[in-house]
């Protein structure tokens, strides 16, 4: 009590407490760099324990996955890589947040300060997590807005962010002062998903007067000066009278009615802002590729009527020559699963124009636009087209190229494939029984909780 009666002013109140947070993080990595000596040398020898997760369960009830992290903080955050000192840069960001940036790549983490919150390095994770699940297909699939033609990295950062945050639109037309209308609290990350290209990190440091740009696919780092980012955000915004107006046509959208002080309270309160889905038109997926790719020369995909995804499952697609695909109706998303996978080139089904097959067996439902009034209904059905097309578009990338599937690629398809089975729950439990009855059997799919 005596020590903490003694500290009368905030000046020496912070200066306290920055040192234990600077002698808390360097435990951490202190921790890491004695548990290596453990894994590494032979200083348990004669205590009992042959390895160092036995050891720290019994001593200390650290289980192997707090050790592995310990050590991997180590690696990645300690002077060398292997040191009982964190690095310069990471100091005052505590273990939980360093937890965190274990996931991220270096090149993301290069733009966090201390000041970032747990909750928003966490945010950058799953925007970085969300960009792992889309595969370079189906970015090439999205095609690219017209609107980007002409314009250079960072004008098309400003372009697709001023128009997901239509309010920072007008407060850059107004303002004297660009970096703190970007960053009010100093350092901002707004997370950008451009059409076709997928997701870009965009860091503003106000007080450096300079703003970082991320591919989160490529890792590729670009840095600019004031001069550049003000010329590309006039360049975007220019000098209209009437903002809104100005907005509207060049978006070819209504200015969104959302509260000012809403708006500008959320940007304040935090300093990362998410990315929002780019809008795409339904764009034919040319998937051929030409080459050596078992044999050379030949056409490993059909072509398509435009607007076609077929994702049926048929049988031996390893001959070379085949085709993979069968023709189907203008927009058709087939989603069939026969029941002999072994015969290939089966024929399919005729469907009408725009109409989504989810036939498993014999029983199947047809989801057109007029199938139902139920918004709840009608968004699963979006949901499961949309799983569908992904999981096509990630599993038909693996037998075109000689590179094993990924991690993260397998993560996708299972996830897509677990979005379908808990949208069809979903429609199972908003329909009525007579609108179940004979159209779709859901006790014979076997759906079953995790």
């Amino acid at each position: 009590m005596s020590e903490i009666a003694s500290i009368k002013d905030f000046k020496t109140f912070k200066q306290e407490l920055d040192k234990q947070m600077l002698e808390s993080a360097e435990g951490f990595v202190r921790i890491g760099w004695l548990l290596k000596q453990a894994r590494d040398t032979d200083i348990l020898s004669g205590s009992g324990y042959t390895n160092v997760n036995e050891f720290a369960r019994a001593e200390y009830n650290i289980d192997k996955t707090m050790v592995s992290r310990f050590i991997n903080i180590n690696d990645r955050f300690s002077e060398g890589g292997n040191s009982q000192y964190l690095k310069t840069e990471y100091r005052g960001f505590g273990y939980s947040k360093l937890a965190v940036m274990l996931q991220l790549p270096d090149e993301i983490n290069e733009e966090l300060s201390s000041d970032y919150s747990r909750a928003e390095i966490e945010d950058l994770k799953k925007e970085f997590d969300e960009e792992r699940k889309v595969s370079d297909l189906e970015i090439l699939a999205e095609g690219t807005d017209g609107a980007m033609a002409g314009l250079n990295e960072l004008e098309q950062a400003f372009h697709q962010l001023l128009h997901d945050e239509p309010e920072l639109y007008l407060n850059l037309s107004k303002t004297d002062n660009l970096f703190e209308t970007l960053s009010p609290a100093g350092e901002m990350i707004y997370s950008i998903r451009i059409q076709g290209v997928g997701r870009v990190m965009m860091s503003v440091k106000a007080e450096l007067q300079k703003v970082t740009l991320t591919n989160v696919r490529s890792m590729e780092k670009t840095e600019y000066d004031a001069a550049s980012v003000t010329e590309a955000v006039k360049n975007q915004i220019g000098t209209p009278e009437d903002l809104k107006k100005a907005w509207e046509d060049k978006y070819g959208e209504k200015f969104p009615e959302e509260q000012k002080e809403e708006t500008e309270k959320k940007r304040k309160d935090k300093k990362v802002v998410k990315a929002k889905p780019p809008k795409t038109e339904g764009n034919a997926v040319n998937t051929k590729y030409e080459g050596n790719s078992g044999a050379a020369g030949d056409d490993l995909e059909p072509k398509m009527p435009e607007s076609a995804i077929n994702t049926k499952c048929e049988g031996n697609s390893e001959t070379a020559g085949e085709d993979l695909q069968a023709k189907e109706p203008e927009n058709v998303i087939n989603t069939q699963c026969e029941s002999d996978f072994n015969t290939p080139n089966s024929s399919m089904p005729e469907m009408p124009k725009n109409a989504v097959n989810t036939q498993c067996g014999s029983d199947f439902k047809e989801a057109t636009d007029n199938q139902t009034e139920d918004e709840e209904i009608t968004e699963s059905w979006r949901l499961i087209k949309e799983a569908a097309q992904k999981i096509y578009l990630t599993a038909n990338d693996f037998p075109l190229s000689p590179l094993t599937s990924q991690m993260h690629d397998v993560a996708a398809a299972e996830a897509n494939a677990r979005t379908i089975l808990e949208e069809l729950k979903n429609i199972r439990n908003l329909m009525t029984d007579d609108e179940l009855e004979g159209q779709m059997n859901f006790n014979d799919m076997n759906i079953e909780e995790d």
